[in-house]
């Protein structure tokens, strides 16, 4: 039957058969949120989650304090603090001498279960570490993670102010606990990636100039140039690129010259050690594809081969997103991810870089434009990372257990990431192609 003059068509029901196909072509299009992924749900398993982490980290803290039988918290801190010590008391350089390091660290935890951990950091990064013995060691190492977690924590707050995840989520990853009892410096790279990516087209400049910190370690900021050039985002490069050179300058003047000579002659060493003969088992706390197909029997060639042929598709695919000034999110969660698996090199406590992913994931997934096969991708993607860190922590006390299942999270990571960009562009780069479909044929 006829509804009213203008109206259209009208059902039985009283519903005009213009609201009725909105709706089908509403559904159809998957616009609204799986069920799977509601806030309330997500919060209640991740206070779950957030309280057994607590709870664990609040048993260790009685061990260390009380039984002192073992490492003390931060047992990579002391590694930071015992080269700010040398650098004090001694000199910058003697930080790579391994019998002056492996006293001072061993100082710090007489009769502890740990084993030596060299310097191989550059002079830039041993300028933020300078000032850190001149407190007691417990005390550094509160006042480090403390400083670290505001910079986090600042970090996520601008990301999430669409509020695309609980932050109970954001609090309960388990990559932030690991690195606040790892004591390493993932907060202060993070931070830095989230205003390298997150600031980019609205304050290029300081976006450039937190790229350039990332000097401090200069494998993470490798990607970075290429997002900048590829996104034309020149002004950040350029800031990028005088932030970089201004803090080696500076190193350079305070340290001397031939302390950058030590370094590259320690990390060529280190790398060596490391990659090539899997000095201490790192392989097992290494969640790339290098040393994972190295633990399997690999030699070096077939295992950067295999880690070429995932980096390098990422990486061309990355370019093409920031060269086409695709979605913000978008673009920043394939700059993150891709940063992740284009290393050879890289810890688990590294991971905590993919929090921003998530966070951008599941903006992108909840955002207005995006179906519901590009959100369900978002967020399986999403969960893989979640869990990825906790995966290969575990495996650096329990190798024969969990490290099968790391390797599982590891290999599922840039399968579900690619599955995730082939639902992006089929639905269109920009995420609002349907929009577009449907308006072009009204």
């Amino acid at each position: 039957m006829n509804g009213p003059r203008g109206a259209g068509p009208v059902l039985d029901d009283g519903t005009s058969l213009d609201a009725k196909a909105a709706f089908v072509d509403e559904s159809a299009r998957g616009k609204t949120r799986p069920r799977w992924f509601t806030h309330q749900r997500l919060a209640l398993y991740s206070g779950v989650l957030l309280i057994c982490q607590a709870g664990t980290l609040g048993v260790l803290a009685i061990f260390w304090l009380y039984l002192h039988n073992i490492p003390p918290f931060g047992w990579d801190f002391r590694v930071f603090w015992s080269t700010s010590f040398l650098s004090i008391h001694d000199s910058a350089i003697a930080a790579f001498d391994p019998r002056l390091l492996r006293a001072i660290e061993m100082s710090i935890g007489p009769n502890m279960p740990m084993k030596f951990a060299p310097w191989v950091y550059p002079p830039s990064f041993q300028l933020f570490v300078y000032p850190l013995a001149l407190l007691p060691y417990t005390a550094s190492y509160l006042l480090f993670m403390a400083f670290g977690t505001v910079l986090c924590i600042g970090a996520c707050r601008f990301e999430m102010k669409s509020r695309p995840l609980p932050w109970v989520t954001v609090l309960a990853f388990p990559a932030l606990w690991i690195n606040a009892l790892a004591g390493q410096n993932s907060f202060l790279t993070m931070a830095l990636a989230a205003g390298a990516f997150g600031l980019v087209r609205c304050r290029p400049v300081l976006a450039g100039f937190c790229a350039g910190l990332l000097i401090v370690k200069p494998q993470l900021a490798m990607l970075l140039p290429l997002c900048f050039l590829c996104g034309r985002h020149f002004k950040a490069f350029a800031a990028m690129a005088v932030t970089a050179a201004v803090l080696c300058l500076l190193s350079a003047m305070v340290f001397g010259v031939p302390l950058w000579l030590k370094f590259f002659g320690a990390l060529a060493a280190q790398g060596n050690a490391m990659l090539l003969n899997n000095a201490n088992d790192i392989w097992r706390a290494m969640p790339t594809l290098y040393a994972t197909a190295r633990r399997l029997g690999a030699g070096s060639g077939l295992a950067y081969g295999l880690d070429a042929l995932v980096a390098l598709p990422a990486m061309a695919v990355t370019a093409l997103l920031w060269f086409r000034r695709a979605d913000r999110a978008l673009c920043a969660a394939a700059g993150v991810v891709t940063t992740m698996l284009m290393q050879p090199y890289l810890l688990y406590y590294d991971l905590t870089w993919l929090l921003l992913a998530i966070i951008y994931l599941c903006e992108y997934g909840l955002r207005s434009g995006a179906t519901k096969s590009v959100a369900n991708a978002a967020h399986g993607t999403a969960a893989v990372m979640w869990f990825l860190p906790l995966g290969y922590f575990m495996a650096v006390f329990n190798a024969p257990l969990f490290w099968p299942f790391a390797v599982c999270l590891l290999a599922a990571l840039p399968i579900s990431f690619a599955f995730f960009l082939l639902r992006v562009f089929r639905n269109g780069i920009d995420g609002r192609s349907d929009a577009r479909g449907s308006a072009g044929s009204a």
